[in-house]
């Protein structure tokens, strides 16, 4: 086989290996029977909104700019 041939079968070989894997991660990790997925919740203050750190006015802001950017 020439190296051009055999470098598309592995390409194509390993496609087809990624997406079955993918297809199958998605197929039987679903939400089946409506459970409630587990899930984050933080509790604050009342915030402002100004996530900026140059113009946050409370403290409770400034903790969310301090989690979400770096």
């Amino acid at each position: 086989m020439k190296k051009k041939t055999l470098i598309i079968i592995i390409s194509i070989v390993l496609a087809v290996v990624i997406g079955g894997t993918t297809a199958a991660i998605f197929i039987f990790s679903g939400n089946k029977e409506g459970k409630k997925r587990d899930s984050i919740v933080i509790m604050t203050e009342e915030l402002s909104g100004l996530f900026n750190p140059y113009y946050a006015t409370s403290g409770a802001d400034m903790d969310v700019v301090g989690m979400t950017q770096i």
